[in-house]
């Protein structure tokens, strides 16, 4: 067991999978019928026939998609925004393609963020076992007072960001993979949580960036794949594993409180970072 004095260990809570069931207002499913291309703006490509995207402080959405196909929004756009969610089913692989040289912006719902910027929920991709869905060249545009859930035992890859400006409060991977291949710098995670049998896995120069002081809490069963490089954690608390990894260097910088307890195992080197709440004595 490793006991790192840092913070306390956060609680889990159950796991729960729908748009609707995650969101705080109930989502109008839309279901994509554009077959095996096509412009998420085209009305026709949607049953009902209407786009799923709004600016309305009281309505969202969820788009579903039930066959494989690669979609891309229309020259006009750069963004997207009002949905809960999506739902990738039906063993489905779903790419959603950069718009030209835009970077296309899939934006939480003002209807669960808050218009004010008060509370909000969750911003959901539940992508169900045997399906997969690839976001090339797009940014997830967020809000501090809401959650990003990967739910379903499917694949949810991101290749460009993990949170832009505007980040979550959480990334929550309940079940499958979450795979990022952004630059570390690009996936602004405050705080990770990779739930029992789930797994976050990061490539290209690995890990999450350091400007955020990233918390990570790995579930017994949870798995962190590094894809063999570095990580670099403000916090590390949990029963789960990192895997493929050289080395795991725990900072102990920004929230200051009690204590961390991490008594899961570590593949590679685990350095714990001298602070005021991290004493070089800390028994491990």
């Amino acid at each position: 067991m490793i006991t790192i004095s840092m913070k306390t260990l956060i609680a889990y809570g159950a796991v729960c999978i729908s748009c609707a069931a995650l969101a705080s207002v109930t989502p109008t499913e839309a279901v994509w019928v554009g077959g095996v291309s096509g412009d998420l703006t085209t009305a026709s490509n949607w049953s009902p026939a209407t786009v799923p995207q709004t600016k309305s402080t009281t309505k969202a959405y969820c788009p579903v998609f039930r066959n494989s196909a690669s979609v891309t929004l229309s020259a006009n756009s750069d963004y997207w925004q009002g949905f809960s969610g999506f739902v990738v089913s039906n063993s489905s692989d779903v790419v959603f393609l950069q718009n030209g040289t835009s970077t296309t912006r899939l934006y939480a719902p003002i209807a669960d963020v808050g218009n004010d910027g008060g509370e909000g929920t969750n911003f959901v991709f539940d992508i169900e076992a045997g399906s997969s869905l690839k976001l090339s060249g797009i940014a997830f545009r967020g809000k501090e007072t809401v959650d990003l859930v990967k739910a379903g035992g499917g694949t949810l890859w991101t290749t460009l960001w993990l949170g832009n400006t505007a980040t979550y409060r959480e990334v929550d991977v309940r079940e499958g993979v979450l795979k990022s291949t952004a630059a570390r710098a690009n996936n602004r995670v405050p705080r990770l949580r990779v739930r029992s049998g789930a797994t976050f896995q990061t490539t290209a120069d690995g890990g999450l960036s350091e400007n955020f002081n990233s918390s990570v809490i790995l579930e017994g069963g949870g798995l962190y794949d590094a894809g063999g490089k570095s990580l670099t954690f403000a916090h590390l608390n949990g029963f789960g594993a990192v895997s493929n990894v050289t080395t795991v260097t725990v900072t102990g910088a920004g929230e200051s409180a009690a204590t961390d307890v991490f008594a899961g195992r570590v593949y590679g080197t685990l350095k714990i970072a001298p602070t005021a709440s991290t004493p070089e004595n800390s028994g491990f």
